[in-house]
Order: structure tokens, then C-alpha cells, then sequence
């Protein structure tokens, strides 16, 4: 490499180190500028977000609720009425009057292809 091009790149180099220097230096100042307003910002929100908390949890305080709570040995018992066991008993019938319906039309069907 001659040494006009090894020249050259050594300032290209120099210039670039020197441009990221004042980046970085720019950028931590407007860090530090914006940092106690930020702070400020950020404990703003928090305290409104806590006085939000703490009047929800007084509305669930003050706040009766809507029915009672149902007790722990509170149980639950099915009975099965009569009427249901009525339609039981007459299932089965209907079901064998269709099963006989259907032996009828089928033995009909093949008498009549013969």
C-alpha cells in the first residue's frame, strides 16, 4: 500500500474516533439534562397510580356484597321426580312398537321383489 492510501486511512480513522467521541459525549449531556425531569415524570405517575389504588380499595371496602356467601356445608341433592321416571318406563315400549314397525316394512319389501 503507498503510503498516500495508508495516510489517507489513518485520517479517515482519526475522524470517525473523533465524530463517535462527540456523539457520545452529546448524548450523556441531554442523558443528564433529561434525567431529573424523566424522575420527575416517572414519581408523578407512580403517586397517581397509588391514590388510584388506594380509592378502589376503599370502594371495595365500603361496598356490601351482593349476596351471601354460600356456606361450606351447603349441599346439593338431586331427586328425580315421577314424571320422568314415568317417561322411563314407557321408552322402552315405544321403542319396540318402532323396532316392529320396521321388521314389518322390511319383511313387506322383500315379499314384494320375490
Amino acid at each position: 500500500m503507498a503510503r498516500r492510501h495508508l495516510f489517507l486511512v489513518v485520517v479517515l480513522l482519526a475522524a470517525a474516533a473523533v465524530a463517535g467521541l462527540l456523539a457520545l459525549t452529546r448524548g450523556v449531556q441531554q442523558d443528564a439534562k433529561a434525567s431529573p425531569a424523566l424522575d420527575a415524570q416517572i414519581a408523578a405517575r407512580t403517586h397517581a397510580v397509588d391514590r388510584l389504588e388506594a380509592s378502589l380499595r376503599r370502594a371495595l371496602a365500603e361496598q356490601r356484597p351482593l349476596s351471601p356467601a354460600p356456606r361450606a356445608s351447603a349441599r346439593t341433592v338431586f331427586v328425580q321426580s315421577s314424571a320422568s321416571r314415568h317417561d322411563d318406563e314407557h321408552a322402552g315400549d315405544h321403542e319396540d312398537e318402532h323396532a316392529d314397525d320396521h321388521g314389518d316394512h322390511d319383511h313387506e319389501h322383500e315379499v314384494g321383489d320375490d
